[in-house]
């Protein structure tokens, strides 16, 4: 399951905060996460400019939840996995993902 991959191949990055669920029964395909003291755009348009790869930063239309899980000043970053993904474009984005941690 790739969903499952990319939860797992970022869960211990140094910084990141994931605000999905582990289970991957419940999860609908989407991660959203922060890494903390970082602006969730600026990690967007270094994932778009560096490595080619499309997430979304802010509050997704839903400021409200953002407002409960404690983002609604930050947002968050949201990537979505798909039929049409490939493993390689999972392992991408994990390692894209740790070399931005490793820069903070």
């Amino acid at each position: 399951m790739l969903i499952k991959r990319l939860y797992e191949g970022i869960e211990n990055l140094s910084g990141i905060k994931l605000y999905s669920l582990k289970d991957m029964e419940k999860n609908s395909g989407i991660i959203s996460f922060n890494f903390m003291g970082m602006d969730s755009a600026k990690i967007c348009v270094m994932l778009d400019k560096m490595y080619g790869i499309a997430s979304r930063s802010g509050l997704h239309c839903a400021p409200l939840a953002h407002e409960t899980i404690g983002t609604k000043a930050t947002g968050t970053v949201r990537l979505s996995v798909g039929c049409f993904n490939t493993i390689e474009e999972i392992d991408t984005t994990i390692g894209a993902l740790k070399r931005i941690s490793q820069g903070l």
